[in-house]
């Protein structure tokens, strides 16, 4: 299963004929080293007798490849998070990332298994939706914006609108999801739906490597969804309505609450239908439920629901007011030809349905097809489709369809219209099985499927006209009314002639009612003179006079949003800090103050409010009923939240819990935050006689390590040189410098995690003798000691020493005419006992002789007749290279901080004033695991 996953490379460039002769040398030149290397390191480890390393397992996808930095920063802008995200930002975490469009059926149905991901490795995986526009209404982040409020999405997204980030990773097609690693490296990616297993498998094993490794984060993450700033509607995201002429009623297909919403024609409420909740309960109108239903069609007193997320078609007595399921098992199916029970045959996003003669016509978005079923029968079966994406025209078991999502019964009856969106197409099917099917209006039958990309705003005959996926459609005497979603206006088209005007709106998406403006319109229907719609977007039903062209908001007095669950879900206590009894007196309200912690260098989070939820375990009633209703948001001042539980009024003692959610993030922009959480569970005393009036709780600190930094400098060269060393924190308001004048200075500085991450060393070099242009070869050496606070974990040790255990290369920034290998400082391990290294002349030959170019990525043998130039290494391509660097962790269960021990080299000529930059940041990847909780 897991071979199935796509890891070809899509940040390797193809290679020339000259090019793969030169990667042919390299890889023996690597080859020929890496063996050097083992031997020398088995030599080094049977030397140092160190103790046994917790075992790690085999990386299971040894061939991933590091993911280029900034890879993200093209998105126009990020939507459900306060800030840009840097994939830096999240080394630790698997991170899974969802190239989408939302008008794209099969990247709704991806949606689910996203979910079903989040939800099993809540710690570990970071889902990030790359949302790459198909149609040029969906660039646009406000449109973005209502689609993931809509979908419910609940993972950052961004807004990949000129599709650059879609093109570095090489993506064809949506939907498609791509793995990267906790330490930034692609693993690979698949496109199309149904791989839940697949991930799932791809994960788990990511997990189970980087969690015995020691590079996996588990501490939670949260974002700024866009959820939290929308407020509650009577209705949300209307989808479809019908209209009936004859029993003077109004269904709305109240998407977004799953129910259905029966009114009068005026817009007076009569019945809501469903409970509010997602699922496929059936029984009478409220405790049913529907799961974001569409489509609808009334045959005498049954209303049939197309309950699209659920893949059902649904059945409602009006007059016994009882809900069943007529068709669909809940599953989602797949294309082919159907022919099967009602019961037992899955459905694929049923959208729409019209009613014929006795037969019920579905419009199945999923596999692109019209389906039909004959009431009173037991079968269903497809009608029209072969299932091939596309506008073709022809027999219907030959013709194709392109996510069909409106349905309008012809004058006649002897056929039907189809809104087809995603072909932006107006399609006419027969209900003969031997008709053929053809396109009103808009394009049809291009080469290469090119069809569904002919879109836009175009008034015209036949053809000539052009959509911009239409998602509804009504017939009114010869007249097909089209509700032209993305382009936020009704449409008419003359059936006689095949000639599309514009009907209303302007064109742009808007909630004006004189000017008529609309919002993404996805369902019209037609009662009398009237053509009602539903504004999706805007939360609202319009009716329109049909013949003066004059809008009106349909009002529904009564209509309330549904109401939240009351029952909830005991929080687990295992981790709870239990404090000991607490007695106050009896209030009507208990005031509650909570200490929060924010660690340094970090910000409570403004637009993640901190919550807090009260649970009664046992005992007396002492709190009111509505003290345990749900979790509520408290008052800040000063890093101290402040809320009251309400009181029954009545003394006694009862065992409660109390729980504490917030969201932190690091002063440095960014759309990543932690989460602060915490439970306490007490009993509570109520009295009239206690002096206690509230209550006080001091919330766990927050582990954010902080690292005790040694740098130590050395120089060595043919004639002395001092060195002036300093380091600089971004967050801090002043530099911290020391002065190196001797060979062995050592310099402790306490640096938190977040500034380590940001800090950056500088040496700066003089000659003694300014009167003499000496350019004397050096070598300056840095070595990091860091010690962390916070103890680790690495595998089943508590703690952990981790060294850079192999010989490091040298980094230049100038070019170097002639390098001899006597002149090199590289040390292969750091000894505790600060003295000099002792380094053989073959393992000084070994280390400097080999090096790694930035510019053409080739390897080079230098040895003293060499005349080769080195030239520029920054600190970053020397740490992903894992031929030059390797990290070795070490048990260390007698000392509680962990340590990490990197040695950094820099060999050039010395030059009066001149400079090196170390960016100590990049190192970060190697000081990760010490984070891991």
């Amino acid at each position: 299963m897991i071979t199935h996953l796509k890891r070809t490379s899509p940040f390797t460039p193809k290679l020339s004929t000259c090019s793969r002769r030169r990667v042919r040398t390299l890889l023996s030149f690597i080859m020929m080293l890496m063996a050097t290397s083992v031997f020398a390191l088995a030599q080094d480890n049977a030397a140092d007798k160190s103790p046994a390393v917790p075992e790690v397992p085999q990386d299971p996808y040894p061939n991933s490849i590091p993911v280029p930095a900034g890879i993200l920063d093209a998105g126009s802008e990020w939507l459900n998070t306060s800030g840009p995200i840097d994939l830096k930002d999240l080394r630790g975490k698997v991170v899974l990332l969802d190239f989408w469009t939302y008008c794209c059926i099969n990247c709704m149905h991806v949606l689910p298994d996203l979910k079903y991901l989040e939800q099993k490795y809540a710690n570990e995986l970071v889902v990030i939706g790359v949302h790459s526009a198909k149609f040029d209404n969906e660039k646009l982040s406000r449109n973005i914006r209502n689609a993931i409020l809509r979908y419910e999405i609940e993972h950052p997204v961004v807004n990949d609108s000129e599709m650059t980030i879609w093109q570095r990773f090489g993506t064809r097609a949506w939907p498609t999801l791509a793995v990267i690693d906790p330490e930034g490296r692609f693993v690979g990616a698949q496109g199309g739906e149904g791989n839940r297993e697949l991930f799932d498998q791809v994960i788990e094993k990511l997990v189970t490597y980087h969690r015995a490794k020691g590079t996996l984060d588990e501490r939670p993450v949260v974002f700024d969804l866009e959820s939290h700033g929308s407020t509650a509607a009577p209705l949300r995201y209307p989808g479809k309505i019908l209209a009936d002429q004859s029993s003077g009623r109004l269904f709305i297909a109240d998407s977004n609450h799953n129910r259905i919403v029966i009114t009068r024609l005026d817009g007076s409420l009569q019945h809501v239908i469903g409970r509010g909740t997602v699922g496929m309960t059936d029984g009478d109108f409220g405790t049913s439920e529907f799961n974001h239903p569409q489509g609808m069609t009334l045959v005498d007193e049954i209303l049939y629901v197309a309950d699209t997320e659920n893949h059902a078609i649904r059945r409602i007595d009006l007059a016994s007011q009882q809900v069943t399921t007529l068709a669909g098992t809940g599953r989602q199916g797949r294309p082919g030809p159907i022919q099967g029970n009602l019961a037992q045959t899955d459905l694929n996003s049923p959208w729409d349905l019209c009613h014929i003669d006795g037969m019920l016509y579905i419009a199945m978005a999923g596999p692109h097809q019209i389906w039909v079923h004959r009431i009173g029968s037991l079968e269903i079966k497809v009608h029209a489709g072969n299932g091939r994406e596309d506008i073709i025209d022809g027999p219907l078991n030959q013709c194709s369809f392109a996510q069909p999502s409106g349905l309008a019964t012809g004058p006649d009856g002897t056929f039907f219209v189809v809104a087809d969106s995603e072909g932006s197409a107006i399609r006419s099917v027969p209900v003969d099985p031997s008709g053929n099917t053809t396109t009103i209006a808009g394009t049809t039958g291009l080469p290469r499927g090119q069809s569904l990309f002919a879109f836009g705003d175009v008034d015209g005959t036949g053809q000539e006209a052009r959509f911009q996926h239409p998602l509804g459609v009504a017939w009114h005497e010869q007249t097909i009314f089209v509700a032209d979603s993305y382009n936020h206006r009704i449409r008419s088209i003359n059936s006689e002639t095949a000639g599309v005007t514009g009907w209303l709106g302007d064109g742009t998406a808007g909630d004006s009612v004189t000017p008529p403006q609309l919002n993404e319109p996805g369902g019209i229907s037609i009662a009398g003179e009237f053509l009602y719609i539903a504004d999706t977007n805007n939360h609202r039903i319009c009716r329109v006079n049909i013949s003066d062209r004059t809008m009106t908001v349909l009002e529904i007095p009564g209509l309330e949003p549904p109401q939240k669950p009351a029952g909830r879900k005991l929080p687990d206590l295992a981790n709870a800090e239990v404090l000991p009894e607490q007695t106050v007196r009896n209030t009507s309200e208990l005031e509650v103050l909570v200490e929060l912690s924010v660690p340094p260098d970090h910000q409570l989070n403004e637009l993640f409010p901190v919550t807090w939820e009260v649970f009664q375990t046992e005992g007396d009633a002492i709190l009111a009923p509505e003290a345990t209703a749900g979790r509520d948001v408290a008052n800040v001042n000063d890093d101290v939240a402040k809320f009251r539980i309400p009181l029954s009024g009545t003394t006694g003692t009862a065992t409660i819990a109390v729980q504490i959610s917030y969201g932190y993030c690091g002063a440095e922009k960014s759309g990543v935050c932690r989460l602060g959480s915490a439970t306490w569970t007490f009993p509570l005393t109520i009295a009239d006689e206690a002096d206690q009036q509230n209550l006080k709780l001091i919330f766990p600190e927050v582990q954010i390590p902080w690292i005790h930094l040694r740098l130590t400098t050395c120089t060595t060269s043919r004639r002395a040189a001092a060195w002036s060393e300093s380091i600089t924190e971004p967050s801090a308001s002043a530099s911290r410098s020391v002065t190196i004048a001797s060979f062995w200075p050592v310099r402790w500085i306490i640096i938190s995690e977040m500034a380590f991450r940001r800090m950056s060393v500088t040496l700066k070099s003089w000659s003694p003798n300014t009167n003499r242009r000496d350019w004397s070869l050096a070598c300056h050496c840095i070595w990091m000691e860091a010690k962390v606070r916070s103890p680790v974990k690495y595998g089943s040790s508590a703690n952990g020493c981790f060294e850079w255990r192999r010989c490091q290369l040298p980094i230049t920034t100038n070019a170097v005419p002639a390098f001899r290998p006597n002149h090199c400082c590289c040390r292969r391990k750091w000894h505790r006992s600060n003295a000099r290294p002792a380094w053989t002349k073959s393992q000084r030959r070994f280390c400097c002789r080999h090096f790694w170019t930035s510019e053409d990525h080739r390897s080079h043998w230098l040895s003293t007749r060499s005349k080769t130039q080195m030239r520029s290494l920054t600190i970053q391509q020397l740490i992903s290279d894992p031929r030059r660097v390797a990290l070795k962790p070490l048990t260390n269960p007698g000392r509680a901080p962990a340590t990490i021990n990197a040695v950094t080299h820099f060999c050039s000529r010395i030059r009066e004033n001149s400079e090196h930059m170390v960016v100590i940041s990049e190192v970060w990847r190697l000081l990760r695991p010490v984070f891991s909780p």
